[in-house]
């Protein structure tokens, strides 16, 4: 909220519409009501999983503070801003692999796994954490050395204190889509009490291995995330070299043209016209007029 405020001022101060930042926040809410329903959750994401308050519940106060500040009728300079993000990066580099969907892939590392429907994937610099009713995970790496018990006890350390040794547990084998791979379950204190923690790892080579960790309520084990593990694979050549990076692209409307007609460009597989609406800050049923100037996700 101090962020929005100094956001707010920092506009009026600059001449610019301070309505602006209410305008971003509803469309960062719209966003992610859609990729929530896109995720197959019905319910609003979980304060706890949000490293900011929730978009819908800024709007309101932003649009108020903008009118104490004044400074609602200054330009925004749209012609401006298009012209500088044609071309931006859309979404995940694939050098640091990709979401898509409930999807995560990574071409580099010819790796790739699926999230069961109504939980949502959120790619960071150093894992990918996996969110949704009922259980959380994140995957991740670790140095592995061919010893099993040693990474999954590694991993189990830097979850609590990384000084102290890990708490005993019982290494289970199995394999995983023609890999090697192994899982244990412990007991840990959570926020709202005791959990079962669970390390899945996967080895790829006898020097790299990847793993899940899981978090589900106390005696749950994987909760709903018992498939996670087994949908991990590897990808083929020709799926790793199918992957490209997606780029913000300007568009001029032409004579004729719809949002649906438009929103078909778009570089997704489903969903194409609400992506192209939420993008464009657009209600359903908007008429585009020619020469008007939308964004798209292309190649």
């Amino acid at each position: 909220i101090e962020a929005d405020t100094l956001g707010i001022n920092y506009l009026a101060g600059a001449g610019y519409d301070s309505d602006a930042l209410a305008s971003m926040l509803a469309g960062l809410s719209n966003k992610t009501a859609l990729d929530q329903r896109l995720a197959g959750r019905t319910a609003s994401t979980p304060a706890w999983t949000s490293t900011h308050p929730e978009p819908g519940k800024r709007v309101a106060t932003a649009l108020e503070r903008a009118r104490a500040v004044g400074g609602t009728d200054g330009p925004r300079n749209r012609a401006a801003y298009l012209a500088a993000i044609d071309g931006l990066l859309y979404g995940d580099n694939p050098k640091q692999g990709v979401v898509d969907g409930s999807v995560f892939r990574h071409p580099d590392l010819r790796i790739a796994f699926t999230a069961p429907r109504g939980f949502a994937l959120a790619n960071g610099a150093r894992a990918v954490s996996i969110t949704g009713e009922g259980a959380q995970a994140e995957f991740s790496a670790a140095p592995y050395a061919g010893d099993f018990q040693a990474y999954i006890g590694g991993v189990f350390r830097a979850l609590g204190e990384k000084s102290a040794a890990p708490p005993p547990f019982e290494l289970r084998r199995t394999r995983i889509n023609g890999f090697d791979a192994a899982y244990a379950t412990v007991k840990a204190a959570g926020g709202s009490g005791t959990v079962d923690a669970t390390v899945f790892a996967i080895a790829v080579s006898p020097s790299r291995a990847y793993h899940f960790t899981i978090i589900a309520p106390n005696g749950a084990g994987l909760g709903p995330l018992v498939d996670l593990p087994g949908s991990f694979r590897a990808l083929t050549a020709t799926e790793a070299a199918a992957i490209k990076p997606r780029f913000i692209r300007i568009v001029t409307v032409k004579k004729g043209e719809t949002a649906t007609t438009i929103a078909a460009r778009m570089a997704f597989p489903d969903a194409q016209l609400d992506r192209f609406l939420a993008l464009n800050g657009l209600a359903a049923g908007t008429v585009l007029r020619p020469g008007d100037k939308v964004k798209i996700v292309g190649y």
